[in-house]
């Protein structure tokens, strides 16, 4: 009877670490989906991000480089529909946000800069930014009329 027991006994602790192997090896597995969701959520914040920076880059750059306001703001949902917003103002109901802000150099009077922000609300984290510069040979503006 005592060679029976043993062998219930080796058996028994056998079992226990197949168990413990097993959990410990979903656990990892757990932990490396999880983060293979945040990265693919950045990545996708990311690629949201640089193509509305540029949309509005190339939008400024295809009107001269001078547009009338002196800053605007385009809010976003969770999944990046636009809404145009003429002046900073409610945003309660934006995920992301994207800020244009003009800045006109004063030693040269032909160039302007542009700081084109795209961030996440309320949090402000900033994804992407460029800031591109336009010669502008005259003195003519554009207004920004918004894609919706």
């Amino acid at each position: 009877m005592s060679t029976n027991s043993s062998k219930s006994g080796l058996f028994l602790m056998e079992l226990i670490m197949s168990i413990m192997f097993f959990s410990l090896a979903s656990a990892v597995c757990v932990e490396l989906f999880v983060k293979s969701h945040t990265l693919s959520k950045s990545s996708v914040e990311l690629n949201h991000a640089v193509v509305e920076c540029d949309s509005v880059a190339e939008y400024i750059d295809g009107v001269g480089g001078n547009i009338e306001q002196d800053s605007f703001l385009y809010t976003y949902d969770r999944n990046f529909n636009r809404k145009y917003i003429p002046a900073i103002q409610n945003r309660i109901s934006a995920n992301y946000i994207l800020v244009c802000e003009k800045k006109k150099d004063p030693d040269n009077p032909g160039l302007v800069s542009y700081n084109i922000t795209f961030e996440s609300y309320p949090d402000g984290k900033v994804i992407y930014s460029i800031e591109p510069e336009y010669y502008v040979r005259n003195d003519s503006v554009s207004e920004v009329f918004p894609n919706e």
